[in-house]
């Protein structure tokens, strides 16, 4: 959902905390790109918040593993 709002992809990795696979980059390519995360977040919530807001789009509640949504 994060990607579809604009931000991009080593951005949304960083938000995961995911470790880059590639050793030269990850030496090389140390930047943590707080602004541009912080950013993310910040859209992802705004976006969330839409969503809970409209009632239509969210389905709460609570459920455990052994349900099967269709």
């Amino acid at each position: 959902m994060i990607g579809e709002l604009g931000v991009m992809g080593e951005v949304i990795e960083r938000c995961l905390s995911h470790v880059e696979g590639n050793k030269l980059r990850r030496i090389y390519q140390r930047h943590e790109l707080r602004a541009e995360q912080k950013e993310g977040w910040k859209l992802l919530g705004d976006r969330l918040s839409v969503l809970a807001s409209s009632g239509n789009n969210v389905l709460l509640g609570r459920f455990n593993h052994s349900q099967t949504i269709r």
